[in-house]
């Protein structure tokens, strides 16, 4: 995975960007995660407007993309190739 976009709901203070990307490599490696995140391969089913539209925005623009999801909660999209 080579993540080219992150579009992030988190200050940067409490999840910076780096961060996030080291979470999601690491969870799309196998490794389980011990502060709760999860990585999900689909639109998740509660994502609100502003999810939908950076989604649409990556994959008009080629990308894959994956949700980090916290406490059912999109926190992050990324795209990636």
């Amino acid at each position: 995975m080579n993540i080219l976009d992150i579009c992030s709901w988190m200050p940067a203070n409490e999840l910076s960007l780096k961060k996030i990307e080291e979470i999601v490599l690491s969870l799309n490696s196998g490794k389980p995660n011990e502060e709760g995140y999860s990585l999900e391969m689909k639109l998740p089913i509660n994502a609100n407007e502003n999810v939908i539209s950076c989604s649409n925005d990556f994959i008009s623009e080629g990308r894959s993309i994956c949700y980090l999801v916290m406490n059912n909660e999109v926190i992050a999209v990324v795209g990636y190739k």
